[in-house]
């Protein structure tokens, strides 16, 4: 991109992703356009101003220096407007589907397309937290293992630390588990 004055690179529309961290429970709102802008906050409203001063910084000091100015990524303008073509049978379906739910047919493709967009992030994050618990069982399974090895392997392991147990308890308790694991 040609150079550019201060002015002139603040009135570029750069689009912003913003995102919230579920572990930190704040939202990041980042230009992509410009490596390392973007600032944290407490609300989207916050991240978003920040993100702002953020950018107004990134320019200023890369005109400063002399740096190129990266152009905005955004190419595709949106209307908010898409021409679609479906089955005459599922057209008449999601008619009397929103007829249903007392909306607009336009009002209830929305909510689908957004529900869709939605609950793909879930079904990623489900199955993330899904991948960790089962990691963690494979992890307490070995250790289940490793113990009943150490403890069923040896009665001369019990004797010492019988005095450790609960009155009435001769033994350690066999904790039930798999004997072998397989990946």
């Amino acid at each position: 991109m040609d150079t550019l004055s201060l002015d002139e690179a603040r009135k570029l529309d750069y689009p912003v992703k913003i995102e919230r961290d579920p572990d930190e429970g704040i939202f990041t709102a980042a230009f992509l356009d410009l490596p390392g802008c973007s600032a944290d906050g407490p609300t989207v409203a916050d991240a978003y101003e920040d993100a702002m001063r953020a950018k107004d910084e990134w320019l200023r000091v890369t005109i400063e220096q002399g740096l190129p100015i990266p152009p905005p990524s955004k190419t595709l303008e949106s209307s908010g407007r898409v021409l679609l073509r479906m089955p005459t049978s599922l057209h008449a379906a999601l008619i009397d589907k929103a007829q249903l739910y007392n909306t607009s047919l336009n009002q209830y493709l929305v909510h689908l397309l957004s529900s869709a967009l939605v609950g793909d992030t879930v079904e990623r994050r489900l199955n993330g937290v899904q991948n960790q618990i089962s990691g963690m069982s494979q992890g307490m399974m070995v250790m289940a293992v490793t113990i009943n090895r150490v403890l069923g392997s040896s009665n001369s392991f019990n004797a010492p630390v019988s005095k450790y147990l609960p009155s009435g308890v001769a033994t350690w308790p066999q904790i039930n588990a798999p004997t072998e694991l397989t990946y």
